[in-house]
């Protein structure tokens, strides 16, 4: 999509370099977007800010997500990342998580949790609005769970809460 990924040679020419062998073994993990997201920007002393307004519902992903008792805040920049969900993943990143070692995930690997999360059942929605289990007409449309993981796409494949822009990121080959 035009809006998500400036061109398409960018996508075709990332992944012949990868397929090739030519990106440096140190990258894992790559955004296609070029829509750099600061949640933080104006949430100082602006509590109807994005970043405050969408923390609860992010806190509740990330603790279901990353079965963890604590959660980064969107509102005080401690996660920030590019929109959307194109990106690359080197295939060892995808394994870093093949079993979760948090006891609330278990048995299940990281990725069936996440699937039957997401996917199978409406409790992505009821965890986030929990208020009588409903979900309103313009949840489902707004995608809300979905939209709110993709701040959380690089983390999952190991790369740290604030990534950094990627013309400042020196491991990439610009």
């Amino acid at each position: 999509a035009p809006e998500h990924v400036p061109s398409l040679e960018l996508l075709t020419d990332s992944v012949f370099a990868a397929i090739r062998g030519f990106l440096p073994e140190n990258i894992g993990f790559v955004h296609f977007a070029h829509n750099y997201v600061l949640h933080d920007l104006g949430c100082r002393d602006n509590p109807d800010c994005e970043g405050h307004q969408l923390d609860p519902e992010f806190g509740a992903l990330w603790k279901k997500v990353f079965g963890s008792s604590i959660a980064p805040s969107l509102a005080a920049g401690d996660v920030n990342a590019y929109c959307c969900v194109q990106f690359m993943v080197h295939r060892d990143r995808i394994r870093l998580r093949a079993c979760n070692p948090s006891p609330r995930v278990k048995p299940m690997s990281f990725y069936q949790h996440g699937w039957e999360y997401f996917g199978l059942t409406a409790e992505s929605y009821h965890r986030l609005f929990p208020v009588g289990r409903v979900v309103r007409k313009l949840d489902v449309l707004g995608r809300t769970p979905g939209q709110l993981a993709m701040y959380i796409w690089h983390v999952m494949f190991g790369e740290a809460l604030r990534l950094p822009r990627r013309q400042r990121d020196v491991r990439l080959p610009l």
